[in-house]
């Protein structure tokens, strides 16, 4: 029988959907893979045949659609010895379920064969976990092990059929290349003769062999680069940054940097793939970021030195002139980088002495934001929230900034000019501000103030409420810390000074004074024979005084610093005086000097008394001489 060979058998396993695409990076740190096998079986032709049979066998881990596309025609399909179909055509395709299989596909041999090679493709697919690793030379290593595989052996059912291949070829192709190279550059494995030719890897495999089966392998590939508009890198707060450390000249410890796919959809913007009929799914695509070589969650640069980044975009692409089956696109973007220690220093600069210090808050070794607080009186008055260094030293500040670097740290000093506006004010003597600000009025109990960030005020007199955009206020030891949230006018207003006294029997007095509100609410409460009392001023006002079993009240208007009396009853009495208010007739100068009324003094109200006393005793003496006549007329 005369024997001649044809063509070149090869199969071409196709790389890789991935199963778990929807999984984070940080909780995949390998990569699992569905694998499509084709294969293509040469054979030797003997023209007197009508047929002949091709016998393999395969072990699959999950569902999997089989198909048999051949230019001949498929005489019959055998599946573990039962015959499953008698197609008849060139083309056959079912789903296995798990399990292993011996198939054996008849085919018609009739005629003579043109390109391509006579046989027939199949696909099977099976399942293997992949680890990834970035080297030192820039590329991609991907390492697997194939536990399931196909194996070639002779079949046969109800008698002796012949094997008609001698020999098959397997290639592992990967659908990009980096640059007008190939994809594929190296491969080493622990069975088999396996070698490259660039563009895939290239396996052979005699009759009654076994291929993809237990191999330990590890493939060696370029990529292409990320393209920019498909990710987007954010920081450990959120943030989406300019781009990925290759961008930048260095980056600082304590940095956490994390790419995730920007596009959704089905994108067509590699013009390879669509000159291909080529479509991405990047609403299905994965993100794996490398440090120093190995898959990690995010790129945390936690020590100084040198460090080897990458982050690897994994893209399901579908690419129907090749394949049934959908391929990964493999996109990286490395680099090297250097990691800097970061050092904060700050001062604060004024013409004058100040009340009060700022203390940055927040971990100054690390990137991020940093409270600016403002310390008076020991205490915390307030914070700005504007300071920043970002994970590759850009500084955010509203004072003043410079730059040190050596090969290990990257120096940062800060400086605070404090801006100080004097007021000829009988309370308010300053008012602070680290961007300028303009006080537009100011009067006895009130001071305007246009500014676009917070300020402070040195004041004698409590500030008991500030009117404009949502504004708060606190205070310690005589500043005051005005929280202008947006560009505004702000008015400070300051409380008038209500001094309530009691006396009894002309004499000073201990009580219990309570003030309260318009709508009855305790605002004040305190005991003494003067007490004092910072309330807002032009509201109406009670005060309620207690001595013993007796009350007092008084209603108060508070336009301007006043002093309200209360007069007890002395023991052995029967009646007190009452209740004095004084006030001011008119307010005093806003700026000039304040105005302080009193009440009667003790002496002048003894010698008023002994006066009417003489008088009432003269009037008793000219009665008893005389009678009184009292006339009364209508």
């Amino acid at each position: 029988m005369a024997v001649g060979r044809r063509g070149v058998a090869a199969a071409t396993v196709a790389l890789l959907l991935l199963a778990v695409l929807a999984q984070s990076a940080a909780a995949q740190p390998h990569l699992t893979a569905v694998l499509p096998v084709w294969m293509h079986f040469g054979h030797n032709w003997d023209s007197t045949r009508a047929v002949e049979w091709v016998n393999f066998t395969a072990t699959l881990e999950r569902d999997a659609p089989f198909h048999i596309a051949t230019p001949r025609k498929i005489v019959s399909v055998v599946v573990n010895g039962t015959v499953v179909a008698q197609p008849q055509s060139t083309y056959f395709k079912t789903v296995l379920r798990p399990g292993r299989y011996a198939i054996a596909v008849l085919l018609n041999g009739t005629g003579v064969l043109s390109n391509p090679p006579d046989g027939f493709y199949f696909a099977v697919n099976g399942t293997f976990p992949m680890s990834l690793r970035l080297g030192d030379d820039g590329k991609l290593y991907v390492s697997a092990v194939l536990r399931h595989g196909v194996a070639i052996a002779p079949y046969s059912a109800g008698g002796s059929l012949p094997v008609d291949f001698l020999y098959m070829y397997v290639n592992l192709g990967f659908p990009l290349g980096c640059g007008d190279s190939h994809a594929a550059v190296a491969v080493y494995a622990d069975k088999g003769n396996w070698e490259t030719d660039g563009e895939s890897l290239i396996y052979s495999a005699g009759a009654g062999s076994t291929f993809l089966d237990n191999v330990s392998f590890t493939i060696a590939f370029c990529t292409p680069p990320i393209a920019e508009r498909a990710i987007e890198v954010v920081d450990g707060w959120g943030r989406v940054l300019g781009g990925l450390p290759g961008n930048y000249s260095r980056v600082l410890v304590g940095a956490r940097l994390a790419a995730r796919p920007r596009l959704s959809g089905n994108e067509t913007w590699y013009p390879w793939f669509v000159i291909n009929g080529g479509r991405l799914h990047l609403s299905n695509a994965t993100v794996f970021h490398f440090l120093n070589g190995s898959v990690v969650g995010e790129l945390a640069f936690d020590k100084p030195g040198l460090h080897r980044w990458g982050v690897l975009l994994v893209t399901p692409i579908d690419m129907p002139r090749f394949s049934p089956f959908p391929f990964p696109a493999f996109n990286m973007t490395w680099g090297v980088i250097r990691v800097k220690r970061l050092g904060i220093n700050y001062a604060l600069y004024a013409p004058e002495p100040l009340p009060f210090a700022v203390r940055l808050e927040g971990d100054l070794t690390r990137p991020g934001m940093y409270g600016l607080a403002l310390v008076a009186g020991g205490a915390r008055v307030g914070a700005l929230v504007t300071e920043s260094v970002d994970e590759f030293g850009n500084v955010s500040t509203i004072g003043t900034y410079t730059v040190s670097e050596s090969d290990e740290w990257y120096n940062v000093t800060l400086g605070y000019a404090v801006w100080v506006h004097q007021l000829n004010h009988p309370f308010v003597s300053r008012v602070y501000a680290l961007k300028p600000v303009t006080v537009v009025n100011a009067s006895k109990f009130a001071v305007t103030v246009n500014a676009s960030m917070p300020f402070l005020l040195a004041s004698t007199r409590k500030v008991v409420r500030v009117v404009g955009s949502g504004a708060q206020f606190n205070g310690s030891g005589g500043v005051y810390f005005v929280n202008a949230t947006q560009p505004g006018v702000y008015t400070v207003k300051l409380a008038a000074l209500l001094t309530v006294r009691s006396v009894a029997g002309g004499a000073p007095a201990n009580a219990s004074i309570t003030v309260l509100d318009s709508k009855g609410n305790v605002v004040a409460a305190g005991y003494g024979s003067m007490v004092s009392f910072e309330l807002e001023p032009y509201a109406n006002y009670t005060v309620v005084g207690a001595s013993g079993q007796e009350k007092k009240s008084a209603p108060v208007y508070l336009t301007d610093d006043t002093v309200v009396t209360l007069a007890f009853t002395a023991p052995g009495q029967t009646g007190g005086a009452g209740v004095t208010t004084t006030q001011p007739a008119a307010p005093a100068p806003a700026a000039t000097a304040e105005w302080q009324p009193v009440g009667l003094e003790p002496s002048l109200f003894a010698l008023l008394a002994a006066i009417a006393a003489c008088a009432l005793l003269a009037f008793l003496a000219i009665w008893r001489r005389r009678g009184l006549i009292i006339e009364i007329r209508l």
